[in-house]
Parts: C-alpha cells; sequence; structure tokens
C-alpha cells in the first residue's frame, strides 16, 4: 500500500508538471512508525518530532497523515490528501526531493497514512 501511495503522489506531481520524488528508505521508517503508532493510539495527529527524526540535512520538511478505513485504496487516500488544500499544497511543494510513506490498519480497523516530505 505504501508504495501504491508514493506511486500515485508522483503521478500527481506529475500532471501537476513537476518533477517526481525520491522514495526515501529513512523517511519511509519514520512514516511507518508514525504510522503505526497512530494506529495502536487510535488517535489522529502530526508526529511532533518528525523533523528530527527523518535524515538530518534537510532545507524543507512537511507531513501529511490521514485515517480512512481499511477498505480504501491508495487511490481513495492519495484523493483525501488531494481534496485538502494544505494537504494538496505539501504534494505539490516544488521545493521536495524526497518522500517517505508509510501506512498501517490498526486493530480497530481504521488505516493510517503518514507522508513525509523532505528537500535534500
Amino acid at each position: 500500500m505504501a508504495a501504491d501511495i508514493a506511486r500515485l503522489t508522483n503521478d500527481h506531481r506529475k500532471r501537476n508538471g513537476l518533477p517526481m520524488l525520491k522514495v526515501n528508505a529513512d523517511i519511509s521508517k519514520v512514516a511507518q512508525a508514525w504510522s503505526a503508532r497512530l494506529g495502536q493510539a487510535g488517535d489522529l495527529s502530526h508526529n511532533p518530532a518528525y523533523s528530527e527524526e527523518i535524515p538530518r540535512g534537510w532545507e524543507v520538511a512537511s507531513e501529511n497523515v490521514l485515517q480512512n478505513w481499511k477498505q480504501a485504496s491508495a487511490e481513495e487516500l492519495v484523493q483525501q490528501w488531494i481534496d485538502s488544500p494544505g494537504h494538496n499544497k505539501n504534494m505539490l511543494n516544488p521545493d521536495i526531493t524526497d518522500m517517505g510513506v508509510g501506512y498501517h490498519v490498526g486493530p480497530d480497523g481504521r488505516a493510517w497514512a503518514t507522508q513525509n516530505f523532505a528537500r535534500y
């Protein structure tokens, strides 16, 4: 699912005339850990420490989080972010170069996803 979210995010950037983002494994570890934490807590919030947890050296960083149900497709999840002006702005930021994606289904069947973006 995380790979599909990353691919669809890059497709969205391409449709908007922007270069594709590198999927950064180290940033994805941070996004995955946060998605799992959200799923365990059952409460949607931003990671207050993501900018300290992603690899050092970044110039710009941002984060998108969401909650839906495990039945939601990757397309529906990415569309959820596209439909939110602030989240869409993060995905279409021309100043970012890398992204990480996390996805987790909690014990109650809710899906939690995180995108972390950075410019290196």
